[in-house]
């Protein structure tokens, strides 16, 4: 149940920040507007849902293997965003300022949700071994 209440959220959080930038971007700045604005958050939203699901399959695993899993993600994560980036700037060297920008903007946003709802997971699960236990 975990795992589909994190689908939702993650979809809902995909949708309101594709809409947020295409808004910004077309409001503010209609010249620099360019499609893929509207697919960064999509991007990330698939990418949080992989690393979920396999977060989710390994917490029965020691918290070191546990760590570990969640430092390779989030190294792969990090390093396929690197390279997303570089390739982006060098067929499109004039976007470089909002491309960078709102991948930074988007990239934050999703990590402060990947964070904030692994988090959440790990205290309810801590709260019912709790309970379990004491019965």
């Amino acid at each position: 149940m975990p795992l589909k209440q994190f689908i939702l959220r993650t979809l809902m959080v995909v949708l309101i920040t594709a809409v947020l930038c295409v808004y910004i971007f077309k409001i503010f700045f209609p010249e620099k507007f360019i499609i893929i604005y509207f697919f960064l958050p999509f991007f990330f939203g698939i990418i949080n849902i992989i690393i979920f699901k396999s977060l989710f399959r390994a917490q029965d695993l020691s918290l070191l293997k546990f760590s570990n899993r969640y430092l390779l993600f989030t190294t792969i994560k990090l390093l396929g965003s690197i390279v997303f980036i570089l390739s982006f700037l060098f067929f499109n060297k004039d976007q470089a300022v909002p491309f960078l920008s709102s991948f930074l903007a988007v990239y934050l946003i999703f990590l402060a949700q990947e964070i904030i709802e692994i988090l959440n997971y790990f205290k309810k699960n801590e709260k019912s071994e709790t309970t379990q236990a004491k019965t």
